[in-house]
């Protein structure tokens, strides 16, 4: 029987495990590549976390991009302690490290919407309100408006006389067969705030 060489290409030598000789399988355990030649982040192991930080980060007139991992959403993930606070988003820790705010309680908002910034020029803080009423103002809620909405019982046209009506609420709300609380929140501008 033919012994079995390394599949990496140019690698004659014996094959251990997975296919792999013993250097390239040590690198596969190591790296999670059996090619690989760069270290990984375990390399940054020991370092304090704004040396950490700062090699992670991209800096540029504007934005300072975060070259390290990144959640879904694409905000940088980064794990470093300041003044007693865990943090593990890296526009948070740039945040609270550049100014000194440790952000209890509230987000770090960006002003360029670019949620690899960890600019603190770019970085403001804000309630979670603040930080929906910033999504909706830029645009970028998902949430349908008026009768796009799926839950709207109402159309347009009928919110619009609705608004003019100067009765009380619950005869308005008798007409349309809806609760006179709904009437109170299209008077109010708590829904349908976007019609004029």
């Amino acid at each position: 029987m033919e012994d079995k060489v390394c599949c990496i290409k140019g690698c004659d030598s014996p094959v251990i495990a997975l296919g792999l000789c013993n250097k390239h399988w040590r690198r596969n355990k190591k790296y999670g590549s059996p090619v690989a030649i760069k270290s990984h982040s375990g390399t940054f192991r020991g370092l304090p976390a704004e040396e950490r930080f700062a090699r992670s980060v991209e800096k540029t007139e504007g934005c300072w991009t975060w070259k390290a991992s990144r959640d879904k959403d694409g905000y940088g993930i980064f794990r470093g302690m300041l003044n007693g606070v865990m943090f593990t988003r890296a526009h948070r820790f740039s945040y609270a490290l550049h100014t000194g705010d440790m952000l209890e309680d509230r987000h770090a908002l960006h002003t360029c919407d670019n949620p690899s910034c960890v600019n603190p020029a770019h970085l403001f803080p804000g309630t979670n309100a603040d930080n929906m009423r910033d999504k909706v103002q830029k645009g970028r809620s998902r949430a349908p408006l008026g009768e796009q909405n799926g839950h709207a019982v109402l159309t347009e046209r009928q919110v619009k006389r609705i608004l003019k009506d100067p009765r009380p609420y619950a005869e308005i709300a008798a007409q349309y067969k809806v609760a006179s609380t709904t009437i109170g929140s299209i008077k109010q501008r708590v829904s349908w705030k976007h019609l004029d």
